[in-house]
């Protein structure tokens, strides 16, 4: 599959995209719009993304520096870590339960943004 930008354009601090996608067929080639964060990772569809950074005021990011996809974030106006797949999402911050992973539940509170955003690397990472 080879993608082809046709155009770009400013999507709230990201990157709004027209692509072609060429299927190998010309005339069953695909041209869509997608989000991407300022670090490269999809985002997702203009309606994902308008949900993800404007109603929620994340500024989305990878997970993984090799990852193609955006899967976690920050909002300075919540002052929350958000982690999430295409499953599920939680947020994370100062107070809540520090996340490790569904099977091992750690009783300890998130003591700054640091681990607020551990906890969402490791909810996004186990629901993906």
């Amino acid at each position: 599959m080879n993608i082809e930008i046709l155009e770009t354009s400013d999507f709230y601090g990201c990157e709004l995209r027209k692509e072609k996608v060429s299927t190998g067929t010309p005339d069953k080639d695909i041209i869509w719009e997608m989000v991407y964060a300022p670090d490269g990772g999809l985002v997702g569809t203009i309606q994902e993304a308008h949900r993800i950074i404007v109603k929620l005021g994340i500024l989305p990011e990878k997970r993984l520096s090799h990852s193609n996809s955006t899967s976690i974030g920050f909002s300075e106006k919540s002052q929350k870590w958000y982690g999430w797949s295409h499953r599920a999402s939680h947020a994370f911050t100062i107070g809540d339960f520090y996340f490790k992973n569904f099977e091992a539940s750690i009783g300890r509170r998130i003591q700054n943004l640091e681990e607020a955003r551990e906890s969402a690397v490791n909810y996004a990472e186990s629901v993906s």
